[in-house]
């Protein structure tokens, strides 16, 4: 018979995972000022849904789940492009020059634009498999999907976010 995860090892996995969370669901598509609050939400279902959790299997795949469904089910979901602003703040001191800084933001806005016009379904398989690291039959266990349905998202959102990103990339030379 499994062991049933204590308040002790919730408390635990919550400190260890929150920063991973608040990355992850940024990834999803949530916009930085709601990030808190939606990696609040998936934790919360977490503590609700713990008896489904397998203690004997990592936990980060069963949260990722839960954070897919959070962020898919959120009305409020905002695009993902940033503010500059705040990308400046975090540079402030950097050693690289002005033109590098720029490049780099023009960069990881694109990508950023690109992850935005992958479908939910795909960008959680993109995201986790690609991104996370999460082995594809984690994450089609964890997204309650066939596997051949998760290699098949992953498929066409890799077409789609190259496809995007060189669309975005070549808006720029030219």
């Amino acid at each position: 018979m499994p062991v049933q995860p204590s308040q002790q090892t919730f408390a635990i996995a919550y400190r260890e995972h929150l920063g991973w969370m608040l990355h992850t669901v940024r990834r999803l598509g949530v916009h930085a000022p709601d990030a808190e609050d939606v990696a609040h939400d998936v934790f919360s279902t977490a503590w609700r849904r713990l008896d489904t959790w397998i203690p004997e299997k990592p936990m980060r795949p069963w949260l990722f789940g839960i954070a897919f469904r959070v962020v898919s089910n959120r009305k409020s979901t905002r695009a993902g492009n940033e503010e500059l602003s705040d990308t400046l703040d975090e540079l402030k001191g950097s050693p690289h020059r002005p033109d590098e800084l720029l490049e780099g933001e023009v960069t990881r806005r694109h990508v950023l634009q690109a992850l935005d016009a992958l479908p939910i379904d795909q960008r959680a398989v993109f995201v986790g498999h690609d991104i996370e690291s999460t082995p594809i039959t984690e994450l089609a266990t964890a997204l309650e999907i066939p596997l051949n349905t998760a290699y098949s998202r992953l498929r066409l959102a890799r077409q789609r976010f190259q496809s995007t990103f060189a669309g975005l990339q070549n808006e720029v030379r030219a």
